[in-house]
């Protein structure tokens, strides 16, 4: 960036600056989809999925509370279980 001050008589002043900052809220939306001949094996497959997902987000300091999650057949396939997973910090 380069700047110059036109008139050099009485108070010119220019400034620059920049700020970093962790968030402190972010939203993420993750899916296990899981296709399977039986539906039996589809849910319980996702459910094992769902559970190694979240062991990662509490490794990363997410607490349970902080993450919901909700169950949402996959798009033409009754076999499939979808669970999105949202988390905050």
């Amino acid at each position: 960036m380069t700047e110059t001050i036109g008139e050099p008589w009485g108070l010119s002043v220019f400034g620059a600056g920049s700020v970093r900052v962790e968030p402190q809220l972010v939203r993420v939306k993750l899916s296990v989809d899981v296709l399977e001949p039986l539906p039996d094996k589809a849910f319980q497959e996702a459910g094992a999925a769902v559970a190694r997902l979240r062991e990662v987000l509490r490794g990363l300091g997410i607490p349970d509370a902080s993450v919901s999650g909700s169950r949402a057949p996959a798009p033409g396939a009754v076999a499939a279980a979808r669970r999105p997973l949202t988390a905050s910090r």
